[in-house]
């Protein structure tokens, strides 16, 4: 795992702060990376085979590490096993292997999605649901749990939270969410990030399309 530009906050992982990079350089000397998600000054990291580590700006807490110290090296975030990271502004994420959807940081708008409006410096599970993807992008978030009958998938629930000023979260308002609402009814099929959603049954419409969300605005592709 390779880092460079800005550093006022540590969020390079170089045990320094305030030196800027100019050129890509190691962090640390693991090889075993798999996944980083980087918010505002901070980043989320995931390292074979699921642990999670820490870096950065962490004075909402959301490094996740029980404090608002500033960790200007990865740190690791628990002992869980984690399968999915996704970082907003000042807001973390994760999924477990399991399926828990873990959520901490700032929380002022409900971007949590844990029915509270507290800021939470170390995991809070949401909900008890199983999720397949979460996707973190400025005080908003989206979510989506895998619908099962009998042991068959038959369609994706895909769920939003936190900031909606502008309607981002696709609710028919512009209120804000403290915990996960369903948006729409089941979508068939669910790609990863970023969000993606293709064959949506009996939308009148079009019979293939897609959709991205940014945390402001929503685009939709459509094939008629």
């Amino acid at each position: 795992l390779y880092a460079w530009g800005n550093n006022s906050w540590g969020q390079l992982g170089l045990n320094t702060v305030n030196i800027q990079n100019l050129s890509p350089i190691q962090i640390g000397t693991g090889t075993s990376w798999t996944g980083i998600s980087s918010g505002l000054y901070y980043n989320l990291a995931l390292q074979t085979p699921g642990s999670l580590w820490a870096w950065g700006n962490n004075n909402f807490g959301q490094l996740g590490t029980s404090n608002t110290t500033l960790y200007s090296s990865p740190v690791q975030v628990g002992t869980t096993s984690w399968s999915q990271i996704a970082a907003g502004s000042f807001t973390g994420a994760a999924i477990t292997v399991l399926g828990g959807l873990f959520t901490w940081g700032l929380n002022s708008i409900g971007q949590l999605g844990s029915a509270a409006t507290t800021n939470r410096s170390s995991p809070v599970q949401v909900g008890t649901s199983s999720w397949s993807q979460v996707s973190a992008v400025k005080d908003s978030m989206t979510g989506v749990i895998v619908n099962i009958t009998n042991t068959v998938i038959d369609g994706y629930k895909l769920y939003a939270w936190g900031n909606n000023s502008l309607g981002q979260l696709g609710l028919g308002d512009t209120a804000n969410r403290s915990s996960p609402v369903q948006v729409g009814t089941n979508f068939q099929t669910m790609y990863s990030n970023p969000v993606q959603i293709t064959s949506l049954p009996s939308t009148g419409i079009a019979t293939n399309y897609s959709y991205f969300f940014d945390g402001a605005s929503n685009f939709l592709i459509a094939d008629s």
